[in-house]
């Protein structure tokens, strides 16, 4: 979609890009809430997660499990949340689907 922000990301390389597949853009997040925070988007564009086709979805929910055990595997962390909104009244902003996957630090101070 022309005027997505994310389909504009996802069209010219990024130099903050994780993981890039047929289905999956992750890209460390530029605006994150806490440090190391990776937002992962489907290639194609969905404004929603619930209209996602089921082999995207789970290449998606693939990409944030490879992407939370790297977390926990790499760094110091206390967990991860996975947080996904779906809908503006659910706080989603750009109207493309994604999730993002948030390193936890014991006393970070990010309140969900």
């Amino acid at each position: 979609m022309a005027s997505c922000l994310f389909c504009g990301l996802i069209k010219k390389q990024q130099p903050n890009t994780i993981v890039s597949n047929d289905a999956v853009v992750a890209l460390l997040d530029k605006r994150p809430s806490v440090a190391g925070q990776i937002i992962v988007l489907t290639r194609n564009h969905y404004p929603l997660l619930s209209q996602i086709p089921d082999r995207e979805l789970a290449e998606l929910l693939g990409s944030v499990k490879k992407i939370s055990q790297a977390m926990l595997r790499t760094y110091d962390v206390a967990g991860t949340t996975v947080l996904g909104r779906v809908g503006v009244e659910a706080g989603q902003i750009v109207p493309h689907a994604s999730l993002v996957v948030m390193p936890r630090y014991e006393g970070d101070g990010v309140g969900l």
